[in-house]
């Protein structure tokens, strides 16, 4: 991982804390390049489960309320994050990303999902618009989004606004 410490508005922050510690406010303190920043911790060759780990990281602080400086960068840095991965092995990346938020069982066992599920959820709907994600994907992503599930379930305005969000784009 990278170890650059970059100053912003007087705050001093290497990547390493902001993926310890993700924030919106974390994100905006890494300056203008953060989205290729994050995106380089990656390395060279990730695999579909480093990538939906970072992606649930990054989008952990999603609420889809946010505005401005924030929003352009939790944008940015999401895009930044899946842009390339979906365009070559998109399957795989989906599936990745619906095992980490548990809507799709792990087959290691041992494998804990991300615990605050609602922000990776939530920046779906902001995903399934962009141009880069496979419409070939939209019916799988539905089918796991419109069955019954305790993750979604308890999160039924979440699910709404992104079945609204995969119909829009149909």
């Amino acid at each position: 991982m990278c170890c650059t410490k970059i100053l912003h508005c007087s705050l001093q922050i290497t990547i390493e804390e902001y993926i310890a510690r993700p924030s919106g406010e974390n994100l905006v303190a890494l300056g203008s390049r953060r989205a290729q920043t994050i995106a380089k911790t990656l390395g060279s060759n990730p695999s579909p489960d480093d990538i939906a780990s970072l992606y649930c990281k990054v989008t952990s602080c999603y609420t889809g309320e946010e505005y401005g400086s924030m929003k352009k960068a939790l944008e940015d840095t999401i895009d930044s994050i899946l842009k390339q991965p979906f365009d070559s092995n998109s399957s795989a990346l989906l599936n990745a990303i619906l095992v980490q938020v548990g809507l799709i069982k792990s087959e290691n066992k041992a494998f804990k999902g991300v615990k605050e599920v609602d922000g990776p959820l939530m920046a779906l709907e902001y995903v399934v618009k962009r141009p880069y994600f496979p419409r070939e994907a939209e019916g799988i992503l539905i089918a796991f989004i419109d069955k019954p599930s305790p993750v979604l379930d308890k999160r039924v305005n979440v699910r709404d606004k992104l079945l609204r969000a995969l119909m829009s784009v149909c």
